[in-house]
């Protein structure tokens, strides 16, 4: 967060005025603005796409794979991102992005998503 925004989280505690240091997803332009730093650091690489926290890079082998990892980490280290290891998951072919299976030049909607739609009750009235 920007020095000269800080003031504008202050609240009280016990110890004292408090300001927070990061973003909260509580204020309401939050995550647009954080969707805007997202697209700013990483909307030149053609390879990456982002929705918020969630980062999908795409390759169409292994070494290439590793070069898109480095150039997306470097520019998101650049940035004052951080990236935490235990949320992150390296080289499946296929990953579930959103309610859609992406991977291998394909897009489709979850089975599970579809089925569940598929097996709604019809409505008994008109209202």
């Amino acid at each position: 967060m920007h020095e000269d925004s800080k003031a504008y989280t202050a609240f009280q505690t016990t110890q004292g005025l408090m300001e927070l240091n990061y973003m909260p997803f509580g204020l309401s332009t939050a995550a647009c603005t954080f969707q805007r730093a997202m697209l700013d650091t990483l909307g030149k690489l053609p390879f990456v796409v982002s929705y918020f926290d969630d980062v999908l890079i795409f390759s169409k082998s292994w070494e290439e794979h590793l070069e898109h990892i480095e150039k997306t980490l470097s520019a998101l280290r650049e940035a004052g991102f951080t990236v935490k290891p235990s949320n992150t998951i390296v080289g499946c072919e296929h990953i579930n992005f959103l309610g859609h299976i992406v991977g291998k030049g394909q897009l489709k909607p979850d089975e599970n998503i579809t089925e569940k739609i598929r097996n709604l009750c019809r409505p008994q009235r008109r209202k």
